[in-house]
């Protein structure tokens, strides 16, 4: 059994912000406040965070090992491009 048990996905564009998502983890926790960013260097995944009194951001949620990044990053990444792909059809557009 896949520990990320389900991904959820919601669109949004709202400047750099492509999308909001959440994980579920082995069906016991779910983790929300992820977002599909558009960075300089392409789209990425951040992981919820926080803002400290001198502006510097901090992840709130993060894993220990990058294979487990890895597996978050590839699930949420995977679910966009789906949803990408299944908008772009629907709307009988061939990029994104």
């Amino acid at each position: 059994m896949d520990i990320i048990a389900k991904v959820n996905v919601r669109r949004k564009v709202e400047n750099k912000i492509l999308a909001n998502a959440s994980i579920t983890l082995n069906n016991e926790l779910v983790v929300t406040g992820i977002q599909i960013v558009d960075g300089a260097k392409g789209i990425f995944v951040s992981m919820p965070q926080y803002r400290d009194n001198e502006g510097q951001y901090h992840d709130r949620v993060y894993s220990l090992t990058k294979e487990m990044r890895d597996k978050i990053n590839n699930a949420v990444l995977e679910e966009f491009e789906n949803q990408t792909n299944t908008n772009a059809a629907d709307n009988g557009d061939d990029e994104y």
